[in-house]
């Protein structure tokens, strides 16, 4: 018994050592996508900027009022050109997808489990939307909001990720973003720990808003930047 026990740690041993080569290696993949995005974007400005100059130049020089015009259609092109491009990139880069491989399993795993704390945790959850998030809502739509219809349903992975990365998040508002590592020392968090602050990076270089993972198969978000309420 000695022997198979000795033969199953050196198994779990190989296997952790595997999980965490494998999601290092995601998280350079992602290093090195923020240089090809960042190289992406320079060259579509370059490109834009100067294929509308040459166009244009007679204009520009006989009325400044157009200048001004002009320089504003450029910058949106270069813009909507790298936003284009950066965003063909992802969607074949091995990096981004490998990152959402993890995600989503680490998302699944989470599921299988129910979280500790019970109650209490539903409780802590219910607050932060009550003294957060409804004021807002209810300064947008102008009326009083009843709190069933925005608090999400209580499934383990939704439950453990909303108290880790919502109600105890010590960043507020915007800030949420800003958190790597809400200390609850679980699988997710492991792969967040690694690929959250390129991803954030790919992500602000391209000019997102925000940036989402999601499921294919049950359509669930298993990852966000911001750290919003979606």
């Amino acid at each position: 018994s000695v022997a198979v026990a000795d033969e199953e740690s050196q198994r779990s041993g190989w296997a952790s050592r595997v999980t965490a080569t494998r999601r290092t290696s995601v998280a350079t993949r992602l290093a090195v996508a923020i240089l090809i995005v960042a190289v992406l974007t320079i060259v579509s400005t370059v490109v834009v900027s100067s294929t509308s100059v040459s166009a244009s130049s007679s204009d520009l020089l006989e009325d400044r009022a157009d200048t001004r015009a002009s320089s504003a259609v450029v910058e949106l092109e270069a813009y909507f050109t790298g936003l284009r491009r950066g965003m063909q990139f992802l969607g074949t880069s091995p990096g981004f997808a490998e990152a959402a491989k993890e995600f989503t399993a680490a998302y699944r795993e989470l599921g299988s489990s129910q979280p500790a704390g019970g109650n209490a945790i539903d409780e802590e959850i219910r607050a932060f939307y009550r003294d957060s998030f409804l004021p807002l809502l209810e300064q947008v739509r102008g009326e009083r909001v009843d709190p069933t219809q925005v608090v999400p349903g209580s499934d383990p992975a939704t439950t453990q990720l909303q108290l880790a990365y919502l109600a105890r998040n010590p960043f507020d508002g915007p800030e949420r973003r800003l958190l790597s590592d809400p200390g609850d020392e679980s699988p997710y968090t492991e792969i967040h720990t690694l690929v959250h602050q390129p991803l954030r990076e790919i992500s602000d270089r391209l000019g997102f808003f925000d940036l989402m993972l999601v499921d294919p198969v049950t359509e669930s978000i298993v990852y966000s930047i911001n750290k919003d309420v979606a």
